[in-house]
């Protein structure tokens, strides 16, 4: 699939005080959440308009980390959409590989649908519920896999960080399994970071902080960066 090359608005939706925009700029096709108040906008999503597959967001491609590190491939639960790049890089690089999808926001499922396709994706099944409590409630042993990619506006939805959670990612994830957590902050006490390191290290092993860097950046400790942080079913 290619998308036409050209830089504009596709689709907004307004609801509360958040507005949701699909548009086309710079080679890259941007969902973006927009706060009405301020304006201050967060890219959701960045998927080439040449390859969707392709990201905008390094941090995307670190999901493979993940996958790489698990016994299995053979199921994985991604929470929070955005137009579904990393799902997409998922079926292609992992066939057969069966994917679940789950968001809280039927907007963000509608547009990804009509802009981003997603319906084209083998082997995705659409889950429109709270990530939080879709994990809870889920069977244990469920997924190889679990990626956490869920931003609203400019922070972590609620209840993500907390132990309870992640203690119930361990629970579902099968044996040898393992979990991606995208985070935005810096890696020198920054409470997002830490918080979600924290809770992580006591319900999993082997917790590593991955941030993205560009080839030619001097490491900042303070510098707001994405930071991957995989963690190790403990069986």
């Amino acid at each position: 699939m290619r998308w036409p090359w050209r830089e504009q608005s596709l689709a907004s939706r307004s609801g509360g005080t958040r507005e949701i925009i699909v548009r086309d700029r710079g080679g890259y096709r941007e969902m973006v959440g927009r706060d009405v108040a301020t304006g201050g906008e967060m890219i959701w999503s960045k998927a080439s308009l040449s390859d969707p597959s392709r990201s905008g967001w390094p941090y995307i491609d670190l999901f493979h980390l993940a996958a790489g590190l698990a016994h299995r491939r053979e199921r994985v639960l991604f929470v929070g959409s955005g137009g579904a790049v990393g799902p997409r890089q998922f079926a292609a690089v992992y066939p057969g590989i069966q994917i679940d999808l789950v968001e809280s926001d039927p907007t963000v499922i509608e547009l990804a649908r009509a802009l981003y396709a997603i319906g084209e994706i083998p082997n995705l099944s659409l889950h429109v519920a709270d990530g939080v409590s879709f994990v809870a409630r889920a069977p244990p042993r469920s997924w190889d896999i679990v990626v956490v990619d869920a931003y609203d506006a400019g922070e972590l939805a609620s209840g993500f960080s907390a132990r309870a959670f992640f203690a119930r990612v361990n629970e579902v994830l099968r044996s040898g399994g393992t979990m991606a957590f995208n985070v935005v902050g810096s890696l020198d006490g920054d409470r997002r970071v830490r918080a979600v390191a924290d809770a992580a290290t006591k319900e999993l092993r082997d917790v590593r902080l991955v941030p993205v860097m560009t080839p030619n950046e001097a490491y900042d400790a303070s510098a707001v960066r994405n930071v991957v942080i995989i963690g190790l079913n403990r069986e």
